[in-house]
């Protein structure tokens, strides 16, 4: 299918809002995704131990660069959590697609996750960021996906099924889909079983 029949599709790339990780990991399924037809931009945005709205921001200020275009906002697993929480800013935004994304700060930090990047991150406990904190930020009000592994272990997929459905019975318009065997970095492998998915994803999104 040509990318003309297709919005921009964004996707914001994770690293647990880590200096040394950039979009670079997002390449492959980029690359992919392309060949079947999606017009793909993987932005960088700025990170800071200690200074999230930094980070905040810089996504803010890029999508801003994309206000003439229909887009479907992507996010991986850091991203994922941006995608989530500022996709419904942007009127041009008309679905969100989360891949594996950090939905509960408070959560992540209690477990540690990420070899402890929450705390890394956030200068105090992550209770004091609500506004960072998908699972309790107000509902998407556009379609959202979110896909998950049920062999990750860098971010639970129970996080993601807790927060879909917290969102769900207020009504949001938002679908768990589940990928078996799948842990947290083959999910944006594009020869795992989690890219056929991505697409029906993304194709849904598109027609929704």
């Amino acid at each position: 299918m040509s990318s003309q029949n297709n919005p921009l599709l964004v996707i914001l790339h994770g690293g647990y809002w880590r200096l040394q990780h950039g979009p670079e990991h997002l390449t492959p399924l980029a690359d992919s995704l392309r060949r079947e037809g999606w017009e793909v931009e993987t932005p960088e945005y700025q990170r800071k131990p200690g200074d999230p709205y930094l980070t905040l921001e810089s996504i803010k200020s890029i999508l801003k660069n994309y206000e003439s275009r229909e887009i479907i906002l992507g996010g991986f697993s850091a991203g994922g959590q941006f995608a989530l929480l500022l996709a419904s800013n942007f009127s041009n935004i008309k679905a969100v697609i989360a891949i594996a994304p950090v939905t509960d700060l408070v959560k992540s930090e209690e477990l540690g996750l990420g070899d402890n990047a929450t705390k890394e991150w956030l200068p105090e406990s992550a209770i004091n960021y609500p506004d960072l904190n998908p699972i309790l930020s107000k509902s998407p009000s556009i379609p959202t996906i979110v896909i998950h592994g049920d062999s990750d272990l860098r971010v639970p997929m129970e996080l993601s099924a807790n927060f879909v459905e917290s969102k769900r019975v207020l009504g949001a318009d938002i679908k768990l889909v589940q990928i078996k065997d799948i842990g947290h970095f083959e999910i944006i492998d594009p020869t795992s079983s989690a890219f056929p998915k991505i697409l029906s994803a993304l194709a849904a999104l598109r027609d929704a």
